[in-house]
């Protein structure tokens, strides 16, 4: 779920929070995307909706060659590189 779908979902939950007493600013929502398909434009779209935290999931692998080829690209994606 994304878009729209995701920003009113996330909007409601605040409203709960805060017609239950809660301070809607309090909740934290992090949400969770593949390390290998992340971008810039994915991050942002996920901040838009209302995530305070995004989570990165790594694919199995015993190579840490490989793992750090990983997450060096998703790094680049998201210009995090220097």
């Amino acid at each position: 779920m994304a878009g729209p779908q995701l920003a009113a979902l996330i909007a409601l939950m605040r409203a709960e929070a805060s017609s239950a007493g809660r301070d809607p600013a309090s909740l934290e929502v992090s949400l969770g995307h593949l390390v290998t398909k992340i971008d810039s434009e994915r991050a942002a779209r996920l901040v838009d909706a209302g995530a305070d935290r995004i989570v990165l999931g790594m694919p199995s692998t015993t190579d840490i060659e490989h793992a750090k080829d990983v997450v060096s690209a998703c790094a680049q994606r998201l210009g995090l590189a220097s």
